[in-house]
């Protein structure tokens, strides 16, 4: 009982000693991969700054500038595998690391969170000459953040190391999930896979030498950058069109590990009204991700409840998402999403909506009578 009362102290006096140290510090060289100087224009009235991961100025001034996309080569730094972040030798923690939000306090307030006294064992990590290491996850973690997020890292990884005639390793503190694997299989297609080397996330690592993208958004935004949308959808059209006729696609949570989180109540009656409009249901559970791409590459219309399935868009050209809603407000990240890809979106609330964030992980009732009328508005009588 003492040794673990002994160790309780140790680890919130670490906690309250946390400081992070600015990306300037442990850069040695940065390689440019885009210039960017396109913005994308909000509509600040549809979204609402309460039920956006962090408070977003840009809402305000309904502009967000996307940011030049680098790759930095750190040097005598310090891995922490179970954070998936870097920090200084000194133990300050490099926020660029960790995730795209501007604030330091922020991303302290979740180190604090997750920490562990045993990220200070220190191991030290060998660079051999023919291999160079690559970070490409963060601390956020789930499926959307893996598509919209790891995906372009990922195209920013490959195009550097073609550049540069690198062999890529890529670092990881667990096991790759299987969404992951179809990711980098998606992005090598064809080519060398990486090789992925995974470390012991009860320790940290003294790295020579390791390289690490640029985020290509604020974190919860899920916007796409204009290079990595590019690149995505060139992918994309390499890969056989299996689902060509399927143009009109209503995604179902039925399936989901999460149903009961914005699962639709009416769902066989929303079902029914769907299918008077050539809807097809998926359960995107059901598919690979080669799948999913060309499902939702010849798209024309996706309608769904709220959920990750609506990151799939940035594999569509031109295409309505129709996001159902269990509250009258929206959420920035899959308006962002739609909005950066050139998509038009259309919230529909759910019939009993809430006003509060905690009902996002309502069930919804489907708005029956809205989602026909905008269905008639957009494939019977569509806008000159």
């Amino acid at each position: 009982m003492l040794s673990k009362i002994k160790s309780l102290k140790r680890r919130l006096l670490n906690l309250l000693h946390l400081r992070t140290c600015e990306l300037d510090a442990v850069a040695h060289q940065t390689y440019l991969i885009d210039a960017c100087a396109e913005i994308l224009a909000f509509d600040s009235s549809i979204v609402h700054p309460k039920f956006c991961y962090s408070d977003y100025p840009f809402l305000s001034t309904k502009l967000y500038r996307y940011p030049d996309l680098l790759m930095h080569r750190l040097d005598h730094v310090v891995y922490v595998p179970h954070l998936e972040g870097i920090c200084n030798t000194s133990g300050e923690f490099l926020v660029d690391s960790f995730s795209t939000t501007d604030s330091s306090s922020m991303i302290l307030h979740h180190l604090r969170r997750m920490v562990d006294q045993s990220c200070l064992s220190r191991k030290r990590l060998e660079s051999p000459a023919n291999k160079s290491y690559f970070l490409f996850r963060h601390m956020w973690k789930g499926y959307a953040h893996y598509l919209v997020e790891y995906l372009p890292r990922l195209m920013m990884i490959k195009s550097y190391s073609e550049a540069k005639g690198c062999n890529v390793t890529l670092l990881s503190g667990s096991e790759i999930s299987d969404i992951e694997k179809e990711i980098i299989d998606f992005v090598f297609h064809g080519e060398s896979k990486p090789e992925i080397q995974l470390l012991d996330d009860s320790s940290s690592y003294l790295l020579d030498q390791v390289f690490l993208p640029s985020f290509l958004a604020p974190s919860g935004l899920l916007a796409v950058h204009p290079w990595a949308s590019r690149k995505i959808r060139d992918l994309a059209a390499d890969l056989p069109t299996v689902y060509n006729d399927t143009k009109l696609i209503y995604i179902s949570r039925s399936q989901s590990r999460n149903s009961s989180k914005r699962n639709i109540v009416n769902e066989e009656e929303l079902v029914d009204l769907l299918g008077k409009f050539g809807f097809v249901k998926y359960e995107l559970e059901n598919l690979s991700l080669a799948e999913k791409i060309q499902l939702f590459s010849s798209a024309r219309v996706v309608i769904g409840p709220s959920g990750a399935g609506f990151s799939h868009l940035i594999f569509s050209s031109s295409c309505t998402a129709i996001e159902i809603l269990p509250y009258s407000r929206v959420p920035v990240h899959n308006y962002a999403l739609a909005k950066s890809m050139g998509h038009k979106y259309i919230p529909i609330a759910s019939s009993r909506h809430g006003d509060k964030r905690s009902d996002y992980y309502q069930p919804i009732s489907a708005d029956l009578l809205t989602i026909e009328s905008t269905l008639n508005s957009i494939l019977i009588h569509p806008p000159s």
